[in-house]
């Protein structure tokens, strides 16, 4: 074939190859590719073709740049390095292209089709969760969206992709007196630790990495400068969380720069340490992180509202703080309770005939 088109190929399983021209960004010059569809009928490789050929034309009245998923994705990185405040965030970016999105969309990045990315959503949904999958296309979205801002691509193809649902937020908490008995069993330099986590709702490695420059005693707070989000946030203290930095062996000649707690232990070992205690006070199906659901949970069982309770915790998207909007039976029947001054029975009702119908009702429960 030598010029544009569609065939079959009966040594590669008959499947069907499309084949264009397009030109060398480098040198300029033309250049034949081919590929094989994605579709296996010769309507779908047809459609294939057309489509790449309209996105070819298209580039040439508009003058967008032909990039690599690769070289695009080189760009994107360095855009994003100087802006995410969190390091983490981006290493998980980086993490995130390279070993799946990379291998998976190699090649143009004009030639990434919606039915690509679904296709993606659907191989990675057979080997990670929902929510990871969420978490990666998320990426992909934002690659596509520099592209589309920087002149590689006129539109994200990804932008109404449907994702799998999300699941529902995981919510495993302690009542106080179950907490009190896991710190029983709790190694000592475990239990300040856990009582900070629950008086304050701050994850883990902002508990390991927090220094006494961040901790403000006299208005009684902390202030983070970087969380998870990238962004700093105040973290209020109550009276055990005080009682935690008063228990604490302090040094006159301690640094300002130096961690509260100064412990020669990995985080994961920490974690584990700390199950194994819950696991010793008979405790099962909770971590060291559920110390931060525990004290949202009490928040709201106390009456505070979810917007205080999201910035307690550094909720960007009160969507997140949902998970705690659930009461306990006794405050919902008072609530319920309380409409009985809107909706009074009836005077006309006898109250001889009222205690009838309630017999009733209850025979029939």
């Amino acid at each position: 074939m030598h010029g544009d088109g569609v065939r079959k190929r009966p040594e590669r399983h008959n499947a069907w190859y499309i084949t264009w021209t397009e030109l060398d960004p480098k040198t300029g010059n033309k250049r034949r590719r081919h590929k094989k569809a994605n579709s296996q009928t010769f309507e779908g490789a047809k459609l294939e073709l057309a489509q790449r050929l309209n996105r070819l034309k298209e580039a040439k009245e508009t003058g967008l740049v032909p990039k690599t998923f690769r070289e695009a994705e080189t760009e994107y990185l360095e855009f994003q390095k100087v802006r995410l405040r969190s390091q983490n965030e981006y290493e998980r970016q980086l993490g995130i292209l390279m070993d799946h999105l990379r291998p998976f969309f190699a090649g143009k990045l004009d030639a990434i089709s919606r039915r690509d990315v679904e296709r993606y959503i659907t191989t990675r949904s057979h080997k990670v969760s929902p929510g990871t999958v969420r978490k990666e296309v998320g990426v992909l979205k934002h690659l596509l969206n520099f592209a589309v801002d920087s002149g590689m691509l006129s539109a994200n193809c990804a932008l109404r992709v449907k994702l799998p649902q999300a699941p529902a937020g995981r919510v495993r908490y302690l009542q106080p007196g179950e907490f009190q008995v896991v710190l029983e069993h709790c190694p000592p330099w475990i239990k300040p630790v856990a009582q900070l986590a629950v008086a304050t709702g701050m994850r883990r490695g902002e508990i390991l990495g927090l220094r006494w420059m961040d901790v403000d005693l006299m208005n009684r707070c902390i202030n983070l400068p970087q969380t998870k989000n990238g962004e700093g946030r105040t973290v209020y203290l109550n009276k055990l969380a005080m009682d935690v930095f008063s228990s604490l062996d302090l040094d006159m000649d301690i640094e300002p720069e130096q961690p509260v707690f100064a412990l020669d232990v990995e985080p994961e070992e920490l974690s584990m340490c700390f199950m194994r205690a819950c696991r010793k006070a008979r405790i099962v199906d909770f971590s060291f992180h559920d110390l931060r659901h525990t004290h949202a949970t009490w928040l709201r069982q106390s009456g505070v509202p979810l917007d205080l309770i999201a910035k307690q915790l550094g909720h960007r998207d009160l969507r997140m703080t949902q998970r705690y909007a659930h009461l306990h039976a006794s405050q919902v029947r008072d609530a319920v309770s309380s409409l009985d001054k809107i909706l009074s029975i009836p005077e006309s009702i006898p109250s001889r005939e009222l205690l009838l119908r309630e017999a009733k009702i209850t025979r029939l429960n």
